[in-house]
C-alpha cells in the first residue's frame, strides 16, 4: 500500500470511528436521559420516532444533493457541521415540547450521518481496493471504548453528553475536510450498465425491466427487495430493543454505570464479526447472513428479558451476530449493486424504508407495549413478533429463489 494510499485508509478509518463516537456518547444515555426529565415510555417512543419521519423527508434530499453535484466531501461537511451545533440546544429546554422540536431539527443532519457516511467511506473503499470491514473495526472499537469510559461519568452528569457530542462532531467535521479533494467528483452518468447478480455482467432486459422500476430503479437486480426486508426486521428489533434496553435495566436498579459496560460488551462482540464476515459472505452468501441476523436477533431480544445482568450480558454480547451481520451486509451490497452515480441515494433509499416502519413498531408499538404489558412481557412479545417476520422473508425468499427467471444472491 503507497503512502497516499495508507493516508486515505487511515483517514477513511478515522472518520468511521468518530461516526460511532459521536453516537456512543447520546445513543445509549438518550432515552434514559429523557426519563430523568419526567417523559413516560411512550413519549419517548413519539420522541424518537417523530426524529426518524423528519429525517425521512430531507435524507433523499442530501443523497440527491450529493450524487447530482458529485460534491460528496462538501456536502457530508455541511451535514457534520450542523450535528456540531445542534446538541448544545438541548440545554435550553426540558418539557415535551422543547425536546419534540429539538429532536426534528436535530434529525435534519444527525439522521444523514451514517448512511452518507457508509456511502462516503464504502465508495472510497471500493475504489482502492480496500476491505471495508477493516476500515469499520474502528467504529467498533472507538464506539466500546467510549461507552465504557463515559458511562460510568454520565451516571454523575448526564447533560454533558451534549457537550461530548459536539466535540465528537467537530473532530469529524476536521477529518472530513481532510480527504483529499478528488473525493469530490464529477456525477457520473445515470444510465451505466447493471449487473445481473450483483457480480458483474450484463441483466437481461426483462429482468432489468422487472427490477428497475419506481423506487428501486437505482438498483442492479432483485435481491435488495430481501436485503431490506432483512433489514428492516433487524431494524425494528434493534430500535425496540435499544430505545427501552437502558429505561428496562435501569428500572430493575442498575445504573448508568451498568449501561456503559453493557454497550461496551455490545460493541466489541462486533470484532470478530467484522474479522470473519468477508470470508462467512463468500462462503454463505449475503441473503443467508442476514436470516441468521434475523433469527438471532429474536434470539436476543427474549433473552433480554432475563432480569439478570449475566443474562443481559449475554443478549447485549449477540449485537456483533445482530445488527453487525445485516449492517455491512446491507452496506457492501448495496455499494456493489447500485447503478453508477447513485451511491448516497443508493444508501439513503436503503434507509429511509427501513427507519419508518422501524420507528413506528419499535419506538412507538414499542413504547405502547411497554406501558401495558411491562417490560418483561413486551419484551417476549418483541421476541415472538420478530420470529414470525423472519420466517415470513425466509419463505418468501425461498419461493422467489424457485422461479427460473429469478437472479439475486
Amino acid at each position: 500500500m503507497k503512502n497516499k494510499e495508507r493516508s486515505l485508509w487511515l483517514n477513511l478509518f478515522l472518520i468511521n470511528s468518530f461516526i460511532y463516537v459521536a453516537l456512543a456518547v447520546v445513543g445509549p444515555y438518550m432515552n434514559v436521559y429523557y426519563s430523568d426529565q419526567g417523559i413516560t415510555p411512550s413519549k419517548i417512543g413519539i420522541l424518537a420516532s417523530v426524529a426518524s419521519f423528519s429525517g425521512l423527508a430531507i435524507q433523499p434530499l442530501w443523497a440527491a444533493l450529493s450524487d447530482r453535484t458529485g460534491r460528496k466531501k462538501d456536502i457530508y461537511s455541511i451535514i457534520v457541521a450542523g450535528c456540531v451545533i445542534m446538541p448544545l440546544t438541548y440545554y435550553l429546554g426540558n418539557t415535551f415540547g422543547f425536546f419534540l422540536m429539538i429532536a426534528l431539527l436535530y434529525s435534519i443532519f444527525n439522521s444523514s450521518v451514517i448512511p452518507l457516511g457508509d456511502s462516503l467511506v464504502t465508495h472510497q473503499a471500493n475504489l482502492h481496493n480496500m476491505e471495508f470491514s477493516r476500515i469499520r473495526l474502528g467504529g467498533t472499537l472507538f464506539y466500546a471504548a467510549t461507552v465504557f469510559l463515559v458511562g460510568g461519568y454520565f451516571k454523575e452528569h448526564s447533560s454533558h453528553m451534549f457537550f461530548f457530542a459536539c466535540g465528537a462532531y467537530l473532530i469529524l467535521f476536521i477529518l472530513v475536510r481532510l480527504l483529499p479533494k478528488n473525493v469530490n467528483e464529477p456525477p457520473k452518468a445515470k444510465n451505466a450498465p447493471a449487473a445481473a447478480d450483483g457480480q458483474g455482467g450484463e441483466a437481461p432486459a426483462e429482468a432489468e425491466k422487472t427490477v428497475r422500476k419506481g423506487l428501486l430503479r437505482i438498483y442492479k437486480n432483485k435481491t435488495i427487495l430481501f436485503v431490506i426486508g432483512f433489514s428492516l426486521i433487524n431494524q425494528i428489533g434493534l430500535i425496540f430493543y435499544q430505545a427501552y434496553f437502558g429505561v428496562y435495566i435501569q428500572s430493575l436498579g442498575y445504573t448508568q454505570a451498568e449501561i456503559g459496560v453493557m454497550n461496551a460488551v455490545s460493541a466489541m462482540s462486533e470484532v470478530p464479526v467484522l474479522l470473519l464476515i468477508a470470508w462467512f459472505t463468500k462462503k454463505f452468501g449475503t441473503i443467508k447472513l442476514m436470516a441468521f441476523a434475523c433469527v438471532m436477533m429474536s434470539l436476543r431480544v427474549f433473552l433480554a428479558t432475563g432480569e439478570n445482568l449475566w443474562i443481559m450480558g449475554v443478549s447485549q454480547a449477540m449485537h456483533g451476530l445482530t445488527y453487525m451481520i445485516c449492517h455491512y451486509s446491507s452496506a457492501v451490497y448495496i455499494s456493489k449493486n447500485v447503478i453508477p452515480g447513485n451511491e448516497a441515494k443508493g444508501m439513503s433509499l436503503y434507509s429511509i424504508v427501513q427507519i419508518p416502519v422501524g420507528a413506528v413498531l419499535g419506538n412507538i408499538c414499542g413504547g405502547f407495549l411497554c406501558e401495558n404489558l411491562g417490560f418483561h412481557d413486551a419484551y417476549v412479545t418483541a421476541s415472538c413478533i420478530l420470529a414470525g417476520l423472519t420466517v415470513l422473508i425466509i419463505a418468501a425468499y425461498a419461493a422467489m429463489h424457485k422461479r427460473k427467471d429469478f437472479r439475486g444472491d
